[in-house]
């Protein structure tokens, strides 16, 4: 693969500024978005102990995607009882880790009230 080709694929993540945070999850989750964004906080509290909470900021990524990112500089320890994996990340890898969850729980509930 060349330089010019790897460079394409690199996707590019994008802090939402404070002032337009308040209409990004009704704007990216529509109708659910409140349950979206709990969903992010529950599956951190139950797959890692040492969470307790923090400042999480909304980052859009180049190729469409987003994610809510516990900004801190810490690790932490996971442990996800139903596919087994346990191991220490950093707070944004674990961050990706529960959005994934929640948004797998999200869509099935969306394809429930439909």
């Amino acid at each position: 693969m060349s330089a010019a080709t790897n460079q394409s694929l690199k996707i590019v993540p994008t802090v939402i500024p404070a002032h337009l945070r308040g209409a990004t999850l009704p704007r990216k989750f529509p109708g659910l978005f409140l349950i979206y964004e709990f969903l992010v906080y529950r599956y951190l509290e139950e797959f890692s102990h040492q969470y307790s909470g923090g400042y999480w900021e909304f980052v859009e990524l180049s190729n469409g995607g987003f994610y809510m990112s516990l900004k801190c500089l810490s690790r932490y320890h996971l442990c996800v009882a139903t596919n087994g994996f346990e191991g220490d990340m950093s707070a944004d890898a674990a961050s990706v880790v529960v959005n994934l969850f929640a948004l797998a729980n999200w869509q099935m509930s969306m394809s429930q009230t439909a």
